[in-house]
């Protein structure tokens, strides 16, 4: 996949906000190794972070500029100038959520519970047993984008953002 980076100028063609060197830099000045991930990982996860998570889950003040640009930002209200650096974090920040498999996770009580292996129903004194595959379970933890949607929120329309500080 090739990514091609939103510049500021509108591109037609662009597909997200920030590219693997902005990501590389963004996790440095952060400790945050990412040696195990390949380049096609990495640029996956910019992608779906631009598109599913800024793009998808948020209204932006004012209009898009030029119809023919392809991502969401920027707008005749929220320029490059001003918040262009504020968007390749968010976008570096909420990829590194998605590489560590965050950004978008199942909340069902199952899926914290664990992948299920089996179950089995007894209709006499109604009895339910579930099995589930060892190792899956998500024991703990919190799962926040809660940085990333505060930097957004003042290039946000009224009443937008998404909500991901899940707590299980």
């Amino acid at each position: 996949m090739a990514l091609i980076k939103e510049d500021g100028t509108r591109l037609a063609d662009a597909n997200t906000y920030a590219d693997e060197t902005d990501l590389d830099s963004y996790a440095d000045l952060r400790n945050v190794d990412l040696s195990i991930y390949t380049t096609a990982q990495k640029e996956a996860s910019l992608y779906v972070a631009a598109n599913d998570f800024i793009d998808a889950m948020h209204t932006f003040k004012g209009s898009k500029v030029s119809a023919e640009q392809s991502m969401a930002l920027y707008t005749d209200e929220v320029s490059y100038l001003g918040a262009g650096k504020v968007i390749v974090s968010v976008n570096c920040e909420t990829a590194l959520l998605h590489l560590q498999g965050a950004l978008f996770v199942e909340t069902t009580a199952e899926s914290a519970l664990g992948e299920i292996k089996s179950t089995s129903s007894k209709l006499d004194v109604l009895e339910k047993s579930i099995e589930y595959v060892e190792g899956t379970a998500v024991t703990s933890g919190t799962i926040n984008a809660s940085r990333a949607e505060a930097k957004l929120k003042p290039y946000l329309a009224f009443g937008s953002g998404a909500i991901l500080n899940l707590v299980y």
